[in-house]
């Protein structure tokens, strides 16, 4: 078919489930709902603009307080946002650590002491 006479697609939107789809269908493919030929040269809603996450404060600190709280808040919204798993991993690590300092000079102060006892 030479390409003068091609029919012209046009795109309408639907107006249930926002797909696009052909002007000259009667049902939507995606979602069954009738169409109207008045839709079919609506022009589309722009996409509404992703916000910009904050981290949430509160989950770093507790995040810091309790360490596996962190881990968890990290698996949870690591997908979902970012950020604030980012954050909440962080803190939980940073404070892990600093625990486990605690806990090895705790540990060598106390047998320092004890074999100072028992010499």
């Amino acid at each position: 078919m030479p390409a003068g006479l091609r029919r012209k697609v046009f795109v309408m939107i639907c107006s249930k489930c926002n797909h696009e789809i052909s002007d000259n269908l009667c049902v939507c493919p995606y979602c069954n709902t009738p169409t109207s030929p008045a839709q079919a040269y609506a022009a589309p809603s722009p996409a509404p603009q992703p916000c910009e996450e904050k981290a949430s404060v509160g989950l770093a600190v507790l995040s810091f307080l309790i360490p596996l709280a962190g881990l968890i808040i990290y698996l949870v919204k690591k997908d979902t946002e970012p950020k604030t798993a980012k954050l909440s991993g962080k803190c939980a690590l940073i404070s892990f650590i600093i625990n486990l300092a605690i806990y090895i000079i705790s540990f060598i102060a106390i047998m320092g002491g004890l074999s100072l006892v028992l010499a």
